[in-house]
């Protein structure tokens, strides 16, 4: 009984993997390079993936602002 049980489950679980891998990916669709120019809503509205879109705006967003400072002599 346990063998019967074994395979069985063996069986559904090697069907689940071989099934898991036929799955069709799309490929990622190519973002705009982050700059000054391309951060803009006009440039950003144009990509209609809206995964690609927020992913893009975010790394707008996460853009480098960092300007250092003159240093000071207290």
């Amino acid at each position: 009984m346990q063998s019967i049980a074994r395979f069985l489950m063996g069986a559904s679980l090697l069907t689940v993997v071989i099934l898991l891998g036929c799955t069709r990916t799309e490929a990622d669709p190519k973002l705009p390079e982050v700059n000054d120019q391309n951060c803009v809503p006009e440039k950003y509205t144009q990509i209609h993936d809206t995964a690609a879109r927020n992913r893009f705006i975010d790394l707008c967003a996460k853009m480098s602002t960092y300007k250092p400072s003159k240093p000071r002599g207290w």
